[in-house]
């Protein structure tokens, strides 16, 4: 069944008052609430399940609520308590009164030194559910939720696809991928029964990644490109992307974001440990996980043509062949053995070719580590047959894996804990699959042909620096961004500087990106004539005026004291009006009832 009416503020459920809605997705919608016998504030989550029951939904939502209660640290949410009420399930978590790291990254990228302090916070948490023998699987920026106040805390949440080491693949059938696709590892992507703690160190780095630059490593325009650049992409440098920040974090990323496990940090505070040395101006740590195997490393020119060993036999078949692994694969019998093929060059979109593949181009001297024409055996086939379909094979079932979470779970699995929902692009993807090319049709926006990789590596595009416009009019804006050769897009948001002003630019001045790149350009609509009224039980009146002007509300608050017995509520308020929830003009009047103990009234 499906989520009944919507909650509405004062009803009470399972024994939570409803104060407002926070917000909704794919999986359900989550209310701030009051609990009925503490003094205490919580994050109601409910799911939402299609018309079929969706027993697999009900299992994960479960599961959730049980992964987190076994996780207790100061940065990850508490889970009160869970059931089930109408047939409806629902889960109680700490109420988190701030907002998220995506949130804020909407205003930039982040000064290097909070962005971390937020990402050790998170670190720690992480580590402590993999202590516990929990993979988290979706870290990303809006399921770091950051407390209002100083200091400010950093809470990991949205454990909803969070799973043990040790369980069994009955919630996962089909081989469904539910992380954010911008954040995931690629063994998430190309061999998902294959994880483990530092798929999450990925997820983390690439975290890390999107605060100090302002965008995810591998922005794509699609799934299909997305998974690509996670797979086979070389790994981007902030520093290209953000040339303020310090070099030192071009090592962090890289080692975070390697293609193989073995080779990225062992746990996530080592991560976290790195990054910190490089804000206070010092070397990277010693390492001490696994070093890089000796082998071939990611090329970006023409491949040297090595001699073949001479065959004693038909070579073992790759152990996993759910994606291309270019530093291990072994070949099949018939394929030429030799040094493993090089990681190719990102893909440029073409046309399919009518015909064969053009011939490389003859060499006529000696390279860099090749022989020279008429010195050693001829160079090996370019690329074989069975090798090119074998790479074919596995981009396909990636997008067919992605067809069927999209298809399965439509908007994709929300962050409900703080209220914000991360979803994917909806594509329907089919693959037709030849020798030398593969092509996929995604309906209804586009049709990229990848060809197989060459031994020829097209140039970049040329990067360009987003200028500083904050604070100029937005006609002055546009003119500027769109001559230095950028898209603008254009978001209206209230805000206290003049209306039509430039307030932020996502990605952030003075970053590079490629010509053509789009810059969301946030726009004032003058300030708000309006406010949400905010909860304002249980505090008092000073704290509730300082809650209110936060806000912008620029009234008056007229408290009525109540004679009460119960201490606890003594200076506190009891009651509000208007009640929490309701929009009201930034000068209206509030009126509010508070607690004041009336000795007389115990007995003598």
């Amino acid at each position: 069944m499906a989520v009944s009416a919507t909650l509405r503020p004062g009803e009470y459920f399972a024994g939570y008052q409803i104060l407002r809605k926070l917000g909704a997705g794919g999986m359900g919608a989550v209310y701030q609430a009051r609990d009925r016998d503490l003094p205490r504030f919580v994050a109601l989550k409910l799911l939402s399940l299609p018309d079929d029951g969706a027993l697999d939904s009900r299992a994960r939502f479960r599961r959730e609520a049980d992964t987190v209660a076994r996780l207790q640290h100061p940065n990850i949410v508490t889970v009160y308590a869970r059931g089930e009420e109408a047939d409806q399930l629902w889960i109680a978590m700490t109420f988190v009164d701030g907002s998220d790291v995506a949130r804020a990254l909407r205003e930039g990228a982040m000064h290097p030194a909070r962005a971390v302090r937020i990402i050790s916070e998170t670190a720690a948490a992480l580590d402590h559910a993999h202590e516990t023998g929990i993979l988290h699987r979706d870290v990303q920026p809006a399921n770091i939720l950051l407390t209002e106040g100083r200091p400010e805390r950093a809470l990991l949440t949205d454990f909803g696809i969070a799973k043990a080491f040790d369980e069994s693949r009955q919630l996962t059938q089909g081989g469904e991928i539910l992380a954010s696709f911008q954040y995931a590892a690629p063994e998430r992507l190309t061999r998902p029964g294959e994880v483990d703690p530092r798929a999450d160190v990925y997820s983390l780095g690439c975290t890390l990644f999107h605060m100090l630059t302002g965008q995810p490593p591998y922005p794509g325009q699609n799934v299909g490109q997305i998974i690509y650049g996670h797979a086979y992409e070389p790994i981007p440098l902030p520093s290209h992307r953000n040339p303020a920040l310090p070099r030192g974090f071009d090592e962090v990323i890289t080692r975070a974001l390697a293609k193989e496990p073995d080779h990225r940090f062992a746990n996530c505070a080592e991560l976290a440990r790195s990054a910190a040395q490089v804000t206070r101006q010092g070397p990277p740590p010693p390492r001490t996980g696994p070093q890089p195997k000796p082998g071939p490393q990611p090329r970006t020119g023409p491949p040297p043509h090595p001699k073949p060993p001479p065959q004693t036999g038909p070579a073992r078949t790759s152990d996993h062949l759910s994606g291309p692994r270019f530093a291990t694969t072994r070949t099949a019998p018939g394929v030429p053995t030799g040094p493993p093929p090089t990681i190719p060059a990102p893909p440029q979109r073409q046309a399919a070719p009518s015909g064969p593949p053009p011939e490389p181009p003859e060499r006529t001297g000696r390279g860099d580590t090749g022989p020279g024409i008429g010195t050693g055996p001829p160079p090996p086939p370019k690329r074989d047959t069975t090798f090119r379909i074998m790479i074919g094979l596995a981009v396909v079932t990636a997008l067919a894996l992605v067809s069927y979470f999209v298809f399965k779970f439509g908007d994709g699995h929300p962050s409900l804990s703080s209220a914000t929902t991360t979803g994917v692009v909806p594509v329907t993807t089919t693959a037709v699959v030849s020798p030398t090319t593969l092509t996929t049709t995604e309906t209804p926006y586009t049709t990229t042909t990848w060809t197989s990789p060459t031994t020829t590596t097209a140039a970049p595009p040329k990067a360009i620096v987003v200028p500083d416009v904050v604070g100029s009019p937005i006609a002055t804006a546009k003119t500027q961004l769109e001559k230095e050769g950028f898209v603008v897009k254009e978001v209206q948001r209230e805000d206290k500087h003049t209306k039509g002003t430039v307030v932020a630019l996502d990605p952030a001045a003075g970053t590079s990106h490629p010509v053509g790149s789009t810059v969301t350009v946030y726009v004032s609509s003058g300030p708000a004539t309006t406010i949400t009224m905010p909860t304002l039980v249980g505090l008092s009146v000073a704290d509730a005026t300082g809650a209110l002007q936060k806000l912008g509300w620029k009234g008056t608050i007229t408290p009525t004291y109540v004679k009460t017995t119960d201490t606890a509520k003594s200076g506190k308020i009891t009651d509000q009006n208007p009640a929490a929830g309701t929009t009201i003009a930034r000068d209206a009047p509030v009126t509010v009832s508070v607690g004041q103990v009336s000795y007389s009234s115990y007995p003598s």
